[in-house]
């Protein structure tokens, strides 16, 4: 046994999130250890506490049979826990090999850095990566590239006298199949030399080819371990079951433990079928997305009804920022068209897409949703600035009037003139999301309604998007959280490997149905099927 973490937990204070409810986990030296579930599941905070980079509030951690305690990552490294993150920690305007080695530079006889030896050891020591230039800038690299670099780095800093733990956080998630490849070659090279990698991954299929043991985490804590021969239909089975333990339970209409806030709506998609169908009102057809010589949406195509509410579903990495950030108008795809009531919106702005009755809430609300310096009164009339004023001036009592408004509808637990940056996180997504969601919006993009959000303003949120289908809205929810797409979507697609599911009504799939499309077990899907 080369690592115990045991009854490891952790709770954020700042929004009284468990990350860790008495995880526990094994590595034995020379092997590859998945670690698997769904977002929130508390991987990478379990990661994050063996790699010293946060600390737990309870556990232990053994390594080597002897206990220890890391207050830093450098604490860590000191002792052979190496870790890759999830995104990597590159400096763009330096080359490939002077990133490799930043930090520890082999030296002349003269003190100066030697290219020479730090080439020698990169190639020593790449466990079969291949094919980089080391001389290019990481700028000039496509993301897959990028990763391989920063697997490479975190493969340097092993040990050479002893194991050590090599942590992987999503390392494949921006590769194409070439460095896919590469990768599991090198996981498996490095366990073969002795040392434990732990790999946190989505791809169950990648799972089955590399790994020795695989870990199921849900709800901040593990709650099994399989060793080989294990299937792709075990571990999915795991990491979709409601309970705490493993059963090979038939499956269950999810609509038998939906939350208590689904409420029956009449929508396009299950309305009567023997009366016409509504006409599209929004159409994304052959949405394709290209970035850095890699494919991050392929052949794109869904549509929604005024009314409707559309959920879209997946894992981070799966296409799902993507199509988010194409609808919202952040990115403009490199092939394929968004129509909206008849009008090309294809590569429009956000500003232009709010005037045609677009609205949107993005997943990085604190960074493009809203200003964290200024009042809750000052974000909450960014969209009604211009009814609110006179001459170019603003008019206060209007100002704190709609302002007072918001604030008891949306149940808002702040003065108006805080500063955002002085509220709870529960506070400041129900400013952000009750300013959007006060328009009477033609179209509404919204993207992970519940995040920060308890029991009853999720409850209001939820409410107020159905209202806003109910008065004739188009409706796209972007969610990572199935059970929150399939609690309150009128019909769902889901993406993995940049494509999109078949679009079913929800009352004709279920919780497994889905797990098994977003975590890439089920081959089903239209497009694969083309």
């Amino acid at each position: 046994m080369l690592l115990a973490a045991t009854d490891i937990v952790k709770q954020f204070g700042e929004n009284g999130v468990v990350a860790n409810d008495h995880a526990s986990l094994s590595v034995v030296g020379g092997t590859v250890h998945a670690v698997v579930g769904e977002n929130g599941a508390g991987k990478s905070t379990l990661m994050h506490i063996i790699a010293g980079t946060v600390q737990p509030d309870a556990g232990q951690i053994v390594l080597q049979g002897e206990p220890v305690h890391f207050r830093s990552p450098a604490d860590a490294l000191a002792a052979g826990v190496v870790i890759s993150f999830q995104h990597p920690r590159l400096v763009p305007s330096l080359t490939v090999w002077e990133n490799l080695v930043l930090g520890a530079e082999p030296r002349t006889p003269a003190g100066t850095i030697s290219r020479r030896a730090a080439k020698r050891r990169i190639t020593d020591r790449s466990f079969g990566i291949s094919g980089i230039d080391l001389d290019a800038r990481v700028s000039q690299l496509s993301s897959g590239r990028i990763r391989l670099v920063s697997l490479i780095a975190a493969m340097l800093r092993l040990p050479s006298d002893k194991p050590g733990i090599l942590i992987l956080d999503e390392p494949t998630a921006a590769c194409g199949p070439n460095e896919t490849d590469e990768i599991m070659t090198a996981m498996r090279a490095t366990a073969k030399a002795g040392h434990g990698v732990i790999y946190i991954t989505h791809k169950i299929a990648e799972v089955t080819d590399v790994a020795d043991t695989v870990t199921v985490m849900k709800a901040g804590a593990c709650i099994a371990s399989l060793r080989r021969p294990f299937t792709a239909d075990e571990i999915a089975r795991l990491m979709l079951e409601s309970g705490t333990t493993f059963a090979r339970a038939e499956e269950r209409p999810l609509a038998a433990g939906r939350s208590s806030t689904r409420a029956v709506r009449v929508s396009p998609v299950s309305a009567d079928p023997a009366q016409p169908m509504i006409a599209p009102a929004f159409t994304a057809h052959g949405i394709t997305l290209r970035e850095g010589g890699r494919t991050v949406l392929d052949n794109v195509s869904f549509d929604v009804r005024a009314g409707e509410i559309l959920g879209l579903t997946g894992v981070r990495q799966s296409g799902i920022e993507a199509i988010e950030e194409v609808l919202g108008g952040v990115r403009r795809p490199s092939a394929g068209t968004i129509t909206f009531n008849g009008r090309n919106l294809t590569g429009l702005s956000p500003h232009a897409l709010r005037g045609h009755g677009v609205g949107y809430v993005p997943t990085d609300r604190l960074l493009r949703g809203a200003s964290m310096e200024s009042s809750v009164a000052e974000n909450l009339i960014v969209l009604e600035r211009k009814q609110l004023q006179r001459a170019g001036v603003f008019l206060p009592t209007k100002v704190r009037g709609y302002g007072r408004r918001l604030t008891e509808e949306f149940k808002i637990d702040a003065a108006l003139h805080l500063p955002l940056n002085r509220l709870s996180g529960g506070n400041i997504q129900k400013v952000i999301l009750g300013r959007e969601l006060a328009e009477h919006l033609r179209l509404l993009i919204i993207c992970e309604p519940s995040w920060g959000l308890d029991i009853r303003s999720r409850e209001l949120i939820v409410d107020r998007i159905r209202s806003a289908a109910d008065a004739g809205a188009a409706v796209i929810l972007i969610s990572t959280d199935m059970d929150e797409v399939l609690d309150f979507a009128d019909s769902v697609g889901a993406f993995y490997g940049g494509r999109l599911s078949e679009v079913v009504p929800v009352a004709e799939t279920n919780r497994q149905a889905l797990g098994r499309l977003v975590f890439g077990s089920s081959q089903t899907t239209e497009q694969s099927r083309a």
